[in-house]
């Protein structure tokens, strides 16, 4: 596992450049900045994909984390690759099927 947050850093990244850009406008500057927000968020990323575990079936990349402690209010971030192999296997199931039905 890591030792920093990664799915903080790899969710909120991306807002962080989007209120830059809101901020400092300018088209080229936008653009300038979106670049650098795009790879950044590619970089601080690398660790799921780096030590994701493909043979196990458990969550992986679960954050918890007290946001609220006066109220009681924590919050919770889950790794959603999981997500994106099922459904990259939901798609080969129904290409197969429809290829099946063609024959």
């Amino acid at each position: 596992m890591t030792a920093y947050p990664v799915l903080t850093f790899t969710t909120f990244l991306p807002l962080v450049g989007a209120a830059l850009i809101l901020l400092f406008g300018g088209e080229r500057l936008a653009r300038w900045i979106a670049l650098a927000t795009t790879l950044g968020t590619l970089a601080v990323s690398a660790p799921l994909y780096l030590h994701f575990d493909k043979a196990s079936s458990t969550l992986q990349f679960v954050e918890s984390r007290d946001w609220i402690p006066s109220l009681n209010i924590t919050y919770a971030l889950v790794s959603a690759l999981r997500g994106l192999q099922s459904k990259r296997e939901w798609e080969n199931s129904t290409r197969r099927f429809w290829l099946r039905r063609r024959l």
